[in-house]
């Protein structure tokens, strides 16, 4: 799993594999422990807490607490990357694409062999 790549989703991904299944089992159940998937906070919140006792909420609650899905620190995400600007994207959509470029940056540099 340590090469495994390195998603992050919105609520739409996550209800919706929670919600289909393939052989009495969520798609989520089947693909998502294979993958390290991160969401920002206000997905969870969006897909845990206002899903409340809906069985894809439950799902996603059983995979973040289990680890296959990560909810990311909201600090992690910090100021939207600059290039960004120019393309009037949601916040979500920006809160996205810069935790996944902190994300992709964090991990290059945490595989980086350094010689003295």
């Amino acid at each position: 799993m340590a090469d495994s790549p390195i998603f992050v989703i919105d609520s739409s991904p996550v209800v919706a594999s929670c919600q289909f299944s393939v052989g009495r089992r969520a798609v989520a159940d089947i693909v998502l422990p294979e993958a390290r998937v991160h969401i920002r906070p206000a997905v969870y919140k969006e897909v845990v807490t206002r899903g409340g006792a809906r069985s894809d909420a439950l799902i996603a609650a059983e995979l973040i607490t289990t680890g296959p899905i990560r909810v990311a620190d909201a600090t992690a995400v910090g100021e939207a990357l600059e290039d960004l600007q120019h393309y009037h994207l949601g916040q979500g959509d920006t809160e996205v694409l810069t935790l996944t470029a902190r994300l992709a940056t964090a991990r290059y540099w945490s595989q980086m062999t350094f010689w003295r």
